[in-house]
């Protein structure tokens, strides 16, 4: 009985965790911008590429209205990123 009963914790502690990973994974889902280090995790990135891409234009962007100094954080819109998963990055701006 007690193996079971520590069987049944153990499955319901990994659906716990699952949830929690889908309500994150809805929270990101419903905003209309991501932060470098979102779009990074979600495609398998670094954080420093993806904000290379950003300076670069590869990939739609833009500088939140607000940060820490004289350096904004970027903010990748959505929109952005399925562009991205459905076409790829765009050709660098300025021909670089």
């Amino acid at each position: 009985m007690t193996y079971e009963l520590a069987a049944i914790e153990a499955k319901l502690d990994r659906l716990e965790e699952l949830l929690e990973g889908l309500l994150s994974a809805k929270r990101v889902d419903e905003r209309e911008f991501l932060s470098v280090e979102e779009v990074a995790g979600l495609v398998g990135r670094s954080s420093y590429q993806v904000r290379c891409w950003a300076r670069d234009g590869r990939i739609g962007a833009q500088k939140a209205a607000e940060g820490r100094g004289p350096h904004r954080a970027w903010l990748i819109s959505r929109e952005a990123l399925l562009e991205y998963q459905d076409r790829g990055l765009r050709p660098p701006a300025g021909g670089r």
